[in-house]
């Protein structure tokens, strides 16, 4: 069963969130709660989640901020001006103590993409006691020509204010990352192999968007706050962490570089998994049944039932 509910976020906007759960809750394996990556909302991962949910899991996804229907003065891609990353981590914190309160004694995970999982990152190193494990997926290991970017969009703000939408910044990020990929034909190539999927993508209004100056202000800060020293060092050392990344995944070039800090904690249970011949966005893939099993192998082995 499917039902929406939405939060007053800290930000002051109603976050839309989505729950799947069963009609008879007789038993349940563990809870995961699924947050979006860039340029995408909460309805993006129905299939996924009611996949989970025919497994044994709660699931609850839910839009960030700036996505979907949950729009900061009717604006995509906008966090606010002041302590966006630090809002959505709020967010996070108080739907997962929405859900807590109606399963109190089950597993609790978080899985994301790309930003989902960079904001998970620095969820857990401030609220990683009140969960069980984290699924990163695509998630960057360091922010690619950062100082170039942020002078640029510190220009840009300047200029034409923090609501600006960065449509030249926007097209130079998809081409950084479809420069890896042969034959490209799409701006979104490096995402997926997948044509269909692709397809559903630009069609879309509300996936892929220009995000404002300050969104990508705000996502640049959190990239680098959760690869320092400090922000990994505050991760419980008893989280159970899995990395997942496509083989062709442009974004994750540098991932041995996150997995040696996690190491280094050291996180006890650390899993990297990647995907022979995926690109990105692996829950969109071709072949994609492949990551399905892998996370519901790993999230079955840390469940009771």
């Amino acid at each position: 069963m499917k039902r929406s509910a939405t939060y007053v976020s800290c930000m002051h906007v109603h976050v839309r969130y989505y729950v799947y759960e069963p009609k008879v809750v007789l038993r349940v394996k563990g809870i995961v709660q699924i947050h979006h990556g860039l340029g995408e909302h909460a309805d993006n991962y129905d299939h996924f989640a009611s996949y989970l949910l025919g497994q044994g899991f709660v699931v609850v996804v839910s839009d960030f901020a700036g996505h979907g229907t949950s729009l900061i003065d009717f604006e995509q891609g906008y966090f606010g001006e002041h302590d966006g990353p630090e809002n959505l981590v709020k967010d996070m914190h108080h739907l997962q103590q929405i859900m807590r309160r109606n399963y109190p004694d089950v597993p609790y995970f978080m899985l994301g993409t790309d930003l989902g999982s960079v904001l998970i990152r620095k969820y857990v190193s401030e609220y990683g006691d009140f969960i069980e494990g984290v699924l990163l997926l695509g998630t960057p290991a360091k922010v690619e020509y950062r100082y170039i970017k942020r002078a640029y969009l510190r220009l840009l703000k300047t200029l034409k204010g923090p609501l600006y939408k960065a449509t030249s910044y926007f097209h130079s990020f998809h081409r950084l990352h479809n420069r890896r990929i042969d034959n490209s034909d799409s701006e979104i190539d490096w995402l997926t192999s997948d044509e269909k999927e692709k397809e559903k993508f630009l069609e879309d209004p509300m996936t892929h968007f220009t995000y404002t100056v300050q969104g990508y202000r705000d996502i640049i800060k959190v990239m680098e706050e959760v690869n320092t020293n400090e922000s990994i060092s505050k991760i419980p050392e008893y989280l159970s962490i899995y990395i997942g990344i496509g083989e062709y995944d442009p974004m994750c070039r540098n991932i041995e570089k996150l997995v040696n800090k996690y190491k280094s904690i050291p996180i006890r249970d650390l899993t990297l998994k990647i995907f022979a011949q995926k690109r990105h966005a692996l829950l969109f893939e071709q072949g994609r049944n492949e990551v399905y099993l892998d996370i519901l192998h790993w999230l079955n082995e840390r469940t009771y039932l």
